[in-house]
């Protein structure tokens, strides 16, 4: 006889994403489906989820060819948790940025989210962000491999050459838009 296992997971909620509708889902565990269009070929999909430089998780979304990465749990909150006195910030309850959970959010002013990080140690009076955890920097480390760094080619030495060959390259541009 099979062993029945134990349910760990309820089913999602499924809502539709403000700007992108019948295009994409959001689910209250913070999964974001592509939902399949007509005349695309595609079936319905689970999109990809990264973490940003700042350690909140982000999707990639497009619509009419143009794309926008957004965050994650901005994403949840105007789906499923309310906003009744129209707060623009939103706040971790727990100070976790990866967790998303709906009862982990909750919708704040710029002055309350500061203050929270501050009490909860996130943050110390002089604004500086709490060092990250092993585990959090190891889940980052692993989302940003092989992407280009946030700050370009900073810092790096430029052979003559390579300056000028920039030089001429925005001149030729600077007068394609005359």
């Amino acid at each position: 006889m099979s062993k029945q296992r134990p349910i760990l997971f309820s089913t999602p909620q499924w809502r539709d994403i403000d700007g992108y509708e019948d295009r994409y889902l959001i689910g209250d565990c913070g999964q974001v489906l592509s939902l399949a269009r007509s005349g695309c070929g595609k079936n319905n999909k689970l999109m990809s989820i990264q973490i940003n430089n700042c350690g909140y998780k982000t999707v990639l979304l497009s619509h009419d060819g143009k794309r926008k990465r957004h965050l994650l749990h901005r994403l949840i909150a105007f789906a499923f948790v309310p906003n009744p006195q129209n707060k623009g910030f939103i706040n971790h309850k727990d100070g976790d940025k990866l967790n998303n959970c709906i009862d982990n959010l909750e919708w704040v002013t710029r002055s309350e989210n500061v203050c929270h990080a501050m009490k909860s140690g996130l943050k110390n009076d002089y604004g500086k962000g709490k060092p990250l955890t092993p585990e959090h920097r190891k889940n980052l480390s692993k989302s940003l491999q092989g992407r280009k760094s946030p700050c370009g080619n900073r810092g790096k030495k430029r052979s003559p050459e390579a300056i000028e060959k920039f030089r001429t390259t925005m001149k030729i541009k600077r007068n394609e838009r005359s």
